[in-house]
């Protein structure tokens, strides 16, 4: 089998394409092989242009090199891998341009269970994320482990749902993982480090860059049988990732919102261009013909107390909310706010489950 750190070597050095590694190793089995090629003959051979191939005369620096990158992975407790290796997912070897290089921080026994994908836009709605939660738990109940991309918004309340009930999560950085981004989901980071695995193709020390994020996107669909688009926007990198998973020959799945919700317009269009709408879990596992178990969470909603254990604003919005609802505009009046200062606690309060939003911004109580 090729060894890691050949391969590693390869991908360190600069202006050599995938696609070059790609070819390279689909003509030698053996790393050692290809240097005791000359340019001439190894072009000759497998097709590359000599342009590609001046690495040739450097095989012990790109070796230092890897060493370097390798040691300093283990002092970070963080792992390389290459497609060579058994830890390497199946189902990614199998797109176009996969990566030849993981960096994985946590449990790698992730990426050998059934993976599906949760995206959606960083400025979603609160509904939004409530979706992208309980459809996130569900899977995770049902023991599927949720793939996403660690932003905020969709991807941050896809990671939680499935972490919780002690499921498990997959976050595909778009950076390395000496960045992890954003600084917002530092707590996140550490708790998916401990649970479910962060993933990155990006060498240490690489800063990010903006083409990076679309870049994973790929990976994303990659590793996952199917995935759901929460809620996005016609211009999103979540349609995106959608595109990939469409041209990977994966199920793609969305949300269907009301036009005046302009977060979820991109939703409307994936419809249009016949990706299957569901709101649950149980909808995506059975169109995927998977087992349900109908094992129901111990806990409901993302932070569900008492309330005793809300502060001081969070109790008045509750006590001010009717029965039969209440507009913004009036809920801001009795409460004498502003509109900057309700909005977080709004959300907050659907997340623990104490409340619900409705088209128009009208709220009302969750039980």
């Amino acid at each position: 089998m090729i060894d890691t750190r050949s391969v590693l070597a390869l991908t360190l050095a600069q202006n050599i394409p995938s696609g070059v590694i790609r070819r390279l190793f689909s003509y030698y089995a053996d790393f050692d092989e290809i240097w005791k090629e000359s340019v001439f003959s190894l072009s000759f051979k497998t097709g590359i242009k000599q342009s590609y191939l001046g690495f040739l005369s450097k095989k012990d620096r790109l070796l230092e090199n890897a060493d370097r990158e390798i040691d300093a992975a283990l002092k970070r407790g963080i792992e390389i891998f290459s497609i060579f290796d058994l830890s390497y997912p199946d189902l990614l070897k199998q797109i176009y341009d996969p990566p030849y290089i993981i960096y994985a921080l946590g449990n790698t026994d992730m990426l050998k269970k059934p993976m599906f994908a949760v995206v959606g836009t960083r400025k979603a709605s609160i509904a939004a994320l409530r979706m992208a939660y309980s459809i996130s738990e569900g899977l995770s109940l049902n023991g599927i482990t949720v793939v996403s991309g660690g932003a905020l918004g969709i991807d941050t309340h896809a990671h939680k749902g499935a972490l919780n009930e002690d499921g498990s999560t997959v976050c595909v950085l778009g950076s390395s993982l000496d960045w992890l981004y954003p600084r917002e989901n530092k707590g996140l980071f550490s708790e998916i480090r401990k649970k479910g695995l962060i993933i990155s193709e990006f060498r240490l020390d690489d800063i990010p860059k903006p083409y990076y994020f679309p870049k994973r996107n790929r990976i994303i669909s990659g590793l996952s049988s199917g995935l759901l688009v929460v809620q996005a926007p016609k211009r999103s990198g979540a349609l995106i990732t959608a595109g990939f998973s469409l041209d990977q020959g994966r199920d793609v799945f969305t949300c269907e919102w009301d036009d005046r919700v302009i977060q979820g317009r991109g939703c409307g269009n994936l419809i249009n261009d016949g990706a299957v709408r569901v709101s649950t879990a149980e909808e995506i596992l059975s169109h995927m013909n998977m087992k349900i178990n109908n094992k129901k969470p111990k806990k409901s909603g993302e932070y569900k107390k008492s309330l005793s254990e809300l502060n001081i604003m969070e109790k008045r919005v509750v006590k001010v909310i009717s029965g039969s609802g209440i507009h913004m505009n009036e809920l801001i009046k009795k409460l004498d706010t502003e509109y900057k200062e309700i909005v977080p606690v709004l959300m907050k309060l659907e997340l623990k489950g104490f409340i619900k939003s409705h088209i128009g911004e009208i709220y009302t109580p969750a039980f």
